[in-house]
């Protein structure tokens, strides 16, 4: 204590230049010196949270690319334990007198190995004859096939496929992929294997650079490395007391771990498609490196500062003497300039990261029977074309009566608010599973989502009974419950009247359209049918899905005054037609959801121009008159503006095209309908796009261009002036060279002889 009063007593007696020369080194030094301590520490964490981030956005895009791998393997493997040529084949078994049932069963699964984008092989267990075929070997004895000791000593789920890492058995180089069949059965007929080189599956790890000396692993829920770059690590078992598992149970823990010889940094991340766990490892010797190189050069160069600082700081006390406060600005102009320093940052590159996820969730296409089944809904497909398809690709739709099962999610609006794309796209895989599942007591029907929210189970049959009514009602029932149990939403059902022929598909899907309409005057989660319906309900409920249907129609047609008229008269119909806050706002979400669809096809959403969730500030409203004047003040407007902004963008685009076709078609009944249907642009909106673009109505663009090549038929061609106004679709002589006069000047016969010199003929 004597000694710290003893020196800075003996400061404060100093002369006042020693005393500002020991000032002036300490400041210049203090700073100096703290920001190198403070960016030497910044620097070793910024260096962990970058490795973090780094494994973080890798695993991201790791489980991306595997989940959509593994979704198409575990679809190969579904539709053939599903497919009824391989059910009979396991039961009819391999016989000579069963060639053609062996050989339907071959060209079935030869054809889902060929569909499919990833490669692998299938083998096929008979249980009741003890026999395999394999893809790759043919028909054999089940003691001469390679996994046959697998298949029995391994718990295949009935319910769900049953994934082997390589290298779980000896001798076992690529991953299993098994299933019973047929499903849900706990005494099988046989069993489905897909064979899986483990190539495949590391090629989305070899494209991940993460340096020679990390580690990149997919574990499964056994604490089985289901790959991995290094061949000697996949299949090996993680040890019971092994650090990692902590990572595997846990996958939001990261920090340090020791494994083999080694500490590394830890990241995981836990897939909800499979249960499995990716974990990326970076040994700490890297991170200790680099953190010791940048501590390394910040201190030479906080070296050199402090020298530099120290050196003018005894020149300007010695020689200039600079006044305590100049020299203080300057101390912290320098510090100010050392504010700068740091690492840079990583953001573009996480950017592109996520941007190429998008761009791979894009490309994503649909299946090829996908895709007729939502043009069979849509009345695209003939009875012929599906017939053809259906027996070139053993379609399971068979019959002559068919019904149309509609399951649709309540306030899909809400749904889509909640989730993300990716998470919205695993519930709908999930739902629909859901409903297939449900669906096992049908003996002929496909399931199809011709939009986001929506299932719809088409049902084949021969005849039409109330046995088969019922057991579709059953169905339906049991798919609500179920999904009200497991899902946090609810879903409403109607079902369509038996129709004949597959064409009539398309009418008994837009029935079920129509009555799904009735679900926000009954309620959510309900089963509506046409025969349930009260004729008053019917008749209200067309005069309010008039008005709402003409809100849209005048929202589309780009008339905002009209849309608020209609509007008014709808709000006016409400009170008539439903009785219950819920149906109300349920309606104008419905409302709300379609402006929204018709938006998203522009490629805007109307939480673009709001700060605040659109669904949700509906449901807050207090009142019918607030929902009114909400929509009317700031929805319709917000519309008004997004599409606004779009037609500007089209309309140079649209314009010249028109020109173009005017040009090419004059001699054809050009009419604003043609060029309205041609371009999907209604006609109040193309005819105000012409005038603002030409400056000219588009009839008087039209004249004048007929007229302009009236003049050069007349002075360059003999053509008669009775062919020249049949070509330009004029229907007398006297009506074209009336408007001729107006538009020249002068009747085309003077015209012609004024210009060539010689009479015309008329």
């Amino acid at each position: 204590m004597r000694i710290w009063r003893k020196t800075i007593r003996t400061l404060i007696d100093l002369p006042y230049r020693r005393k500002l020369y020991v000032y002036s080194v300490v400041l210049s030094l203090v700073p100096v010196l703290a920001l190198g301590l403070v960016s030497s520490y910044v620097s070793t964490n910024s260096i962990q949270e970058e490795v973090e981030r780094n494994h973080r956005i890798i695993l991201r895009q790791l489980e991306t690319q595997v989940d959509t791998f593994l979704m198409s393997l575990d679809q190969a493997s579904l539709q053939l334990s599903n497919n009824g040529v391989v059910q009979k084949s396991l039961d009819v078994g391999i016989e000579k007198d069963r060639v053609e049932s062996t050989l339907s069963m071959m060209d079935v699964i030869e054809k889902a190995i060929g569909y499919s984008e990833i490669k692998f092989e299938v083998s096929l267990y008979f249980n009741k004859y003890g026999v395999v075929y394999s893809s790759q070997q043919g028909i054999m004895r089940e003691l001469n096939a390679p996994y046959s000791d697998i298949v029995h000593s391994e718990t295949i789920k009935p319910f769900a496929a049953t994934i082997i890492p390589a290298n779980t058995y000896a001798n076992m180089p690529e991953m299993l992929l098994m299933r019973t069949v047929p499903l849900q059965s706990s005494n099988p007929d046989g069993f489905v294997m897909l064979h899986l080189d483990m190539n495949k599956l590391k090629i989305y790890l070899n494209r991940l650079d993460l340096g020679d000396n990390r580690k990149l692993w997919i574990i499964d829920g056994n604490g089985v490395v289901v790959t991995s770059k290094e061949e000697k690590e996949i299949g090996t078992n993680l040890a019971a007391d092994s650090k990692l598992l902590e990572y595997v149970n846990n996958p939001q823990l990261s920090g340090t771990v020791a494994f083999g010889r080694e500490t590394f940094r830890a990241s995981s991340f836990k897939s909800s498609f499979n249960g499995w766990t990716y974990m990326a490892l970076t040994p700490t010797r890297e991170l200790s490196h680099k953190a010791d190189d940048i501590r390394k050069m910040m201190w030479i160069l906080m070296g050199a500062l402090a020298s530099a600082w120290a050196l003018l700081a005894i020149y300007s006390t010695r020689r200039l003497y600079f006044p305590i406060q100049r020299l203080v600005r300057k101390l912290t102009s320098a510090d100010g300039d050392k504010s700068g320093d740091g690492l840079q940052l990583i953001d573009n590159y996480m950017s592109g990261v996520i941007a190429t996820n998008e761009h791979l969730k894009t490309e994503l296409g649909l299946h090829q029977r996908e895709t007729l089944y939502r043009r069979l809904l849509h009345g695209e497909v003939s009875h012929k074309e599906f017939r053809d398809f259906a027996e070139q690709y053993d379609i399971a739709l068979k019959g002559s009566w068919f019904t149309v099962c509609v399951i649709d999610m309540d306030h899909y609006g809400a749904f889509q608010q909640t989730y993300k794309d990716k998470d919205r796209f695993l519930i709908m895989y999930a739902l629909r599973n859901l409903i297939e599942e449900q669906s096992q007591a049908l003996s002929s029907y496909v399931t199809v989502s011709p939009k986001p929210g929506q299932v719809v189970i088409v049902i084949g049959s021969d005849e039409v009974g109330l046995q088969t009514a019922e057991i579709v009602r059953q169905i339906s029932r049991n798919i609500r419950e179920s999904v009200k149990s497991y899902f946090s939403f609810t879903v409403s059902t109607v079902i369509s009247n038996a129709r004949q022929a597959y064409p009539s598909i398309n009418e008994s899907y837009l029935e079920t359209l129509e009555l799904l309409e009735y679900r926000w005057m009954l309620g959510p989660n309900r089963d509506i049918a046409s025969d349930e319906l009260e004729p008053s309900l019917k008749r209200s409920y067309r005069l309010l899905f008039e008005r709402k249907d003409a809100v849209l129609e005048s929202v589309k047609q780009g008339d905002y005054d009209k849309a608020r008229a209609n509007l008014k008269q709808m709000v006016e119909a409400v009170p008539r037609s439903l009785q219950h806050a819920e149906a109300v706002l349920g309606f104008f979400s419905y409302l709300i959801g379609e402006i929204e669809l018709y938006l998203g096809e522009n490629g805007y959403s109307l939480n673009d121009r709001f700060e605040y969730d659109v669904l949700e500030h509906l449901y807050q409203s207090a009142s019918l008159n607030e929902v009114h004047a909400w929509l009317s003040e700031h929805i319709i407007p917000a519309v008004e503006h997004l599409i606004g902004s779009r037609n500007i963008s089209r309309q140079k685009q649209i314009v010249p095209q028109m020109m173009t076709f005017i040009q090419e078609h004059y001699e054809t009944d050009l009419s604003l309908q043609q060029l309205s249907d041609r371009f999907g642009v209604s006609i109040p909106v193309l005819s105000k796009m012409f005038k603002e673009e030409t400056g000219l109505n588009y009839l008087d663009y039209l004249i004048r261009f007929r007229m302009e090549k009236a003049c050069e038929w007349l002075v360059q061609t003999d053509m008669p002036i009775k062919e020249i106004t049949d070509r330009l679709r004029y229907t007398t002589v006297q009506n074209f060279s009336r408007i001729f006069k107006q538009v020249v000047g002068v009747p085309p016969g003077n015209y012609r002889k004024m210009h060539r010199g010689d009479l015309a003929q008329p």
